[in-house]
């Protein structure tokens, strides 16, 4: 008779799953139900003095809002793609760093670029480009531990960058585009992305300060599994090798020969 197949459903990456399924679910929620204004009343982080919505220090919800626009999204574009970069990468660094791990580096790369925001630029924030920034720099970091200068990483990187590049062109209000110097043109265009770069940066930065810690203990767990697993498998010691003993050696006239199995193993029994 064939043997039955099982499947196990694994939900090998809590927090990665997590986190685009409440994105997802919170975008429908907003498309469907409020028209747009529930990502913009709860999960968006507002700018500085020059913004149409200027951050309230006042308020409690502001502070708030600095943490909870990870969880919101302007486009399908944007969600669909910063998914895709949280399943893929997120569930690869969850396995490395562990998932609380992880959701701390998410929790103060967002709540930096919410800082940054507030005090430096004209513009609501809301979606999760500075933890994907976070997420693909710890993989370049865990190349450079390893010795290794990955190059799809890092074309990774430059992609995802112009990607945000250009759709900050697209989004960037035509009242602030009026200088004619290109360079500050430039920045004023991706003043956003670079803010969420740099807090990228901070929070990759943070777990590249406690992998080392990490790593370090799964390797010592590792090897101690090893070294035990010979005795745990059978319960008992592995059996010596044998050892020479007399015995006539037809090659070069010498003695030699090999001790018996209840020889080895009484032997073994009077070593310390």
């Amino acid at each position: 008779m064939a043997k039955k197949l099982s499947y196990k459903i694994d939900y090998n990456a809590p927090f990665s799953l997590s986190l685009v399924l409440a994105m997802l679910f919170i975008f429908l929620l907003d498309s469907i139900a409020f028209k747009g204004n529930l990502i913009a009343l709860a999960f968006t982080s507002h700018g500085n003095g020059a913004s149409d919505s200027p951050f309230n220090f006042a308020s409690i919800a502001e502070y708030i809002r600095l943490f909870t626009h990870l969880l919101g999204s302007f486009s399908w574009e944007s969600l669909l793609i910063s998914s895709i970069f949280i399943l893929l990468l997120g569930s690869q660094m969850e396995e490395r760093y562990g998932s609380a791990m992880l959701a701390l580096m998410a929790v103060i790369c967002t709540f930096i670029s919410g800082v940054l925001n507030a005090c430096l630029i004209p513009q609501n924030l809301t979606g999760q480009s500075a933890f994907v920034f976070t997420l693909i720099l710890l993989a370049i970091l865990h190349g450079l531990e390893q010795k290794q200068i990955q190059i799809a990483w890092i074309l990774l990187f430059l992609m995802y960058l112009a990607q945000q590049m250009y759709s900050a062109s697209i989004h960037f209000t035509t009242a602030t585009r009026t200088s004619s110097i290109a360079f500050i043109s430039f920045m004023q265009r991706n003043v956003g992305t670079f803010t969420c770069l740099a807090a990228g940066i901070s929070g990759s930065l943070f777990g590249l300060l406690v992998a080392p810690k990490t790593s370090g203990k799964r390797k010592t767990q590792e090897k101690e599994s090893v070294q035990t697993k010979p005795y745990q498998s059978s319960g008992t010691r592995p059996k010596p090798m044998a050892t020479p003993y007399d015995k006539p050696n037809p090659y070069d006239g010498t003695t030699a020969s090999y001790a018996s199995q209840e020889e080895l193993e009484e032997l073994d029994s009077q070593s310390p």
